[in-house]
């Protein structure tokens, strides 16, 4: 096993990072974290004191994923640094998660560069007078696209099988890299013909990729209102509203009306915490453990 420090999510909150292997695929484990019996935040405990030593937290159950599915995780991106779910991936064109991370990073970096681009038509240092905004700075829309553009250009993939109501459909019309499973017919003959449906969120992840058929966990929709909120209106970005054409196939809500425990993560957003989820290996306690698998090895992250 192996732990390291890591700053992640919303607010950067510092956690720790375990590294397991040697995991079964489709097998379910119970995971309970505790410290040394004879340290306690680092120091060394007074062996006088009596009541015994170190702490024991909840435990938690969760299950690996299937071997051959269609969703990989990755880690350590330079540029979406905040990015660390499962995507869409196929070991015959990405041989390992590293290269696979690296695709999608690479492109998100790209188009941040695009996108800087057409920021420096924008008066950013001007003085208040010539400011687009007095509430918002330049430095907050470069902040809100990013996180806008690394969660919608890296999907957040779940496996196919997974039946959660907030999830949608991708690739449906491609063969699953497992030669075992098939699609319903019900399915193509009802879906196969909406490209929400029949193909990924950017084109070019089912040229590149080509993974199988998986679910999306949406980007949640505040992400793309920050960039409307922080950016010059001379950029002209806009955002679908709910219940408009569209919207529920490319935006999630936080906290949707669903039948769930309240700790399922019903859309994306970076260095979002990860939870326990039906055919998932993504599962947190309430002391922020989570669990992520490629292939035997597993992430634990406190």
């Amino acid at each position: 096993m192996v732990s390291r420090l890591a700053k992640r999510g919303t607010e950067s909150v510092m956690k720790q990072e375990f590294f397991l292997s040697g995991l079964n695929a489709s097998t379910k484990y119970t995971a309970v974290l505790a410290t040394d019996p004879n340290t306690v935040a680092g120091r060394k405990r007074d062996d006088n004191i009596p009541g015994g030593g170190g702490f024991v937290f909840k435990q938690t159950e969760f299950e690996t994923s299937q071997t051959g599915g269609s969703c990989f995780l990755i880690q350590n991106l330079e540029f979406c640094d905040q990015t660390q779910y499962r995507v869409p991936g196929n070991l015959k064109t990405f041989s390992n998660a590293t290269a696979l991370g690296k695709y999608y990073d690479s492109f998100a970096k790209e188009m941040y560069t695009n996108f800087e681009k057409a920021l420096m038509q924008v008066q950013c240092e001007a003085e208040n007078t010539g400011k687009y905004s007095l509430a918002r700075t330049c430095d907050d829309c470069r902040t809100a696209y990013k996180n806008w553009l690394c969660t919608v250009s890296i999907p957040r993939c779940e496996e196919f099988s997974n039946n959660a109501p907030w999830l949608q459909m991708r690739n449906i019309m491609a063969p699953f890299l497992n030669p075992n499973i098939t699609m319903d017919r019900n399915i193509t003959a009802t879906f196969g013909q909406q490209m929400a449906f029949n193909g990924s969120r950017l084109t070019r992840i089912d040229q590149d990729v080509q993974s199988g058929p998986y679910k999306e966990v949406l980007p949640c929709d505040y992400l793309c209102y920050d960039i409307v909120q922080s950016c010059a209106a001379s950029l002209k970005f806009a955002c679908p509203l709910p219940g408009k054409l569209g919207f529920n196939t490319s935006y999630g809500q936080l906290h949707e009306n669903h039948t769930t425990n309240n700790t399922d993560v019903t859309c994306n957003y970076p260095g979002s915490a990860h939870y326990k989820n039906a055919g998932s290996v993504l599962v947190s306690l309430s002391w922020m453990l989570w669990v992520g698998l490629l292939g035997s090895t597993l992430s634990l992250v406190v």
